[in-house]
């Protein structure tokens, strides 16, 4: 717990594709997960699509894209990061493969902005 509160007040300093590439070798899809999911707010908060801070809940995000033409997509994003993070639900490589295409997806289209 320690460390990803220390990860989540860096996700501007840290390597997080870096620290993605670990966890891939220990397959810890969910911890992938998760780490997707911090790409994914690092990128918003790089364009000024959201206002990041520690202490925001990933609500608050989702409030601050609703009416941009993302919402959809990070809504999307955002429930399956809570089904897998906060459900404990246990994802393999296979689930893992599906499901972070929607991440990849959500990313290459908020670096278009």
């Amino acid at each position: 717990i320690y460390f990803l509160e220390k990860l989540e007040e860096k996700i501007h300093t840290e390597d997080l594709d870096k620290l993605l590439e670990e966890y891939s070798k220990k397959k810890d899809f969910t911890m992938m997960i998760r780490i997707q999911y911090l790409i994914i707010i690092k990128e918003l908060s790089n364009k000024k699509m959201i206002a990041w801070h520690i202490q925001k809940t990933n609500g608050n995000y989702l409030q601050e894209v609703f009416g941009k033409p993302i919402f959809e997509d990070f809504k999307n994003v955002t429930q399956l990061f809570e089904r897998i993070w906060f459900g404990e639900v246990k994802i393999d490589e296979k689930i893992y493969n599906i499901v972070v295409t929607d991440f990849k997806e959500m990313l290459n289209k908020i670096k278009q902005f």
